[in-house]
């Protein structure tokens, strides 16, 4: 498969897909290998579908064509030990099919099966024409039979069209063989016209059925990836629609529902919950020293800080808004989420970002506010919030740059 100019791999098939839909019939029988590869995989894992579901109707198929090739007496008694052998040879390659289909025993093997199977029962079916035309004349019977078997190598024996002729021409082959090395009499030119014809016909249906079902293929293999496509991108909305575009944080919006929930789950298991809100110290006199581009360029910079001290998979991030930003960390309590209050005001002014419009330091600081408790029944999250917010006011009035933990 060609690679178009631009786009992701599952681009270029999406466009090479719609093109070979768009496209003769004929292209369709020539896939590049990995999709002829899936195909053929798809084909026949439904042709063992099929087989799990009417193996029994099989089974009692070829008991029933075997009995009556006995019981109407259609046999010549020295023929009937060659017959009897060729039945039970087709009656164990049909059923080994269909035990394997049962048995979920791999693709490839039931594929020879299958090929094995219809090629006996087609030179079957070719050497039982021979038999009964030369003990009874019955008319047409056998040369319709002919025309059946073959037709239903193509169309009913779960072969893809290219097996299936080839397991056709293969019973040809050795029926012409055995023939002609047993001497028997026998009219080639009636025979000749039934099985080509036969073989023709069976062509057609043949390649009618396949082309439908690579067309159906192609298909689905287009909507799957168009479906994947469509939830990609779902998925990438979702994700914008929870993240604040500057610093890759979670916004606020989705900051409140996480709180909600794990503000029932402390509550629920009597765990402590704990929070952090954070303020960077100064930061509109930053805005106005050195610009918006810079300012923003430092709030990422603090996030990215803030992000490496909430390393557990429940512990959140957010940026509550401006040069705010807020932490949740389940099953913490005061004293362990101060110890990561100090990391982060520490690991902040280890940034070093210069802030000469800072009166003490010159450099940027950040302040936090620490509450961290067992919910109480009847209370509102926000209350949590706000205890955090009043020891983040605390720690701003003794001077920034520190932590302060509420109700101490």
């Amino acid at each position: 498969m060609k690679d178009d100019a631009g786009g992701t791999p599952r681009d270029q098939e999406r466009a090479y897909l719609d093109r070979l839909l768009a496209a003769g019939s004929w292209r369709r029988m020539n896939l590049p290998p990995a999709i002829e590869a899936a195909y053929q995989q798809y084909h026949y894992e439904v042709a063992v579908a099929h087989l799990r579901a009417y193996w029994p109707l099989v089974a009692l198929a070829i008991v029933a064509v075997g009995g009556a090739l006995f019981l109407l007496d259609l046999v010549p008694a020295p023929l009937r030990e060659l017959v009897m052998t060729g039945v039970a040879i087709y009656f164990i390659l049909a059923m080994g099919a269909s035990v394997l289909a049962r048995l979920s025993l791999g693709v490839d093997g039931i594929r020879w099966l299958l090929g094995l199977a219809a090629t006996f029962g087609l030179l079957g079916m070719q050497l039982a024409t021979v038999v009964v035309l030369a003990t009874d004349d019955m008319g047409g019977i056998p040369q319709v039979g002919l025309v059946l078997v073959t037709v239903g190598v193509f169309s009913i024996s779960n072969l893809l069209l290219r097996p299936a002729l080839a397991c056709v021409l293969t019973a040809n082959l050795l029926f012409v063989l055995l023939v002609w090395r047993s001497e028997v009499p026998f009219e080639w030119p009636p025979f000749a016209m039934y099985s080509f014809g036969a073989a023709l016909l069976g062509l057609i249906i043949g390649f009618s059925q396949e082309i439908r079902e690579r067309t159906m293929f192609l298909q689905g293999r287009l909507l799957l990836l168009e479906k994947r496509a469509t939830d990609l991108m779902a998925d990438e909305l979702a994700q914008l629609s929870r993240t604040d575009a500057l610093t890759g944080l979670v916004n606020r919006r989705h900051f409140s529902e996480i709180l909600q929930r794990e503000w029932a789950t402390a509550l629920r298991d009597g765990e402590p919950l704990g929070l952090l809100f954070i303020d960077v110290d100064h930061f509109k006199a930053y805005n106005d020293r050195y610009g918006h581009p810079a300012g923003d360029a430092c709030l990422q910079q603090v996030a990215a800080v803030l992000a490496i001290h909430a390393p557990r998979a429940a512990d959140v991030m957010a940026r509550f808004g401006g040069e705010e930003f807020v932490g949740l960390f389940p099953r913490t309590d005061a004293d362990g989420l101060a110890v990561i209050a100090a990391r982060i005001v520490a690991a902040v002014d280890a940034l070093g970002i210069v802030h000469e419009g800072a009166p003490d330091r010159g450099r940027v600081t950040v302040s936090i506010g620490v509450a961290a408790r067992p919910p109480a029944a009847g209370e509102h999250p926000d209350v949590l919030l706000q205890e955090a917010d009043d020891a983040l006011y605390a720690a701003k009035q003794a001077g920034r740059h520190r932590f302060m933990v509420a109700g101490r």
